[in-house]
């Protein structure tokens, strides 16, 4: 199993009360793709697509997960210094992996993303999505304008209160794009994400 060959900081089981274990995740200490790609029983689209993340420097793995009910294996890479990223390396990255082409706004918006990671299909050879997650110190200030149905919510107190931070998430797909905001009331976890963003590319 790979938990004997990868030391792992902690682990993360999410149970469906009528399906039991529905995913298993492990955060590291961050390490090389390589090592990643020693463990069995990984999709052939990891295997098929770990040139493209190499060619673009996301080499260092700060958690993996696996989702058994959609049948994905997730890999998670911390941005460093999200200011010192072309927006076009991620252009040309979503080309690479056969995603949708998305506007110079959303890659602006993606170029911001402290933690970017990606779902490997394991029932074809294609990415299944990457996703860019930014962190805001104002909810107010996270770009939810892409969705109108998140900017309505967006200005709600009872769902997005002032003064909060916020976690903010670009889906990107093979013909859609996706967006998720969640409130982070007093920055614990964006706290935790900039702390592990140290280790990160």
């Amino acid at each position: 199993m790979w938990f004997k060959l990868i030391a792992a900081l902690g682990y993360g089981v999410i149970l469906d009360v009528s399906r039991g274990i529905t995913r298993l995740a492990a955060t590291l200490t961050p390490i090389s793709i390589e090592s990643v790609l020693k463990l069995a029983h990984l999709p052939i689209s990891l295997k098929k697509n770990a040139a493209h993340l190499k060619k673009y420097g996301l080499t260092r793995i700060a958690m993996f997960e696996y989702d058994f009910v959609r049948q994905r294996f997730h890999m998670f890479v911390m941005i460093r210094e999200p200011s010192c990223v072309d927006r076009d390396e991620y252009r040309r990255l979503l080309s690479d992996l056969q995603l949708m082409p998305v506007s110079d706004d959303i890659l602006n918006q993606c170029s911001c993303a402290h933690v970017v990671s990606f779902a490997f299909d394991w029932k074809s050879e294609r990415v299944a999505h990457a996703s860019f997650t930014s962190l805001h110190r104002n909810i107010r200030q996270a770009p939810a304008y892409f969705d109108p149905l998140l900017a309505s919510a967006q200005q709600s107190q009872v769902f997005y209160p002032a003064g909060h931070q916020a976690i903010f998430n670009i889906n990107i797909f093979e013909a859609t794009v996706s967006y998720a905001m969640d409130s982070d009331f007093e920055g614990a976890m964006s706290s935790e994400i900039l702390k592990a963003t140290q280790a990160g590319v």
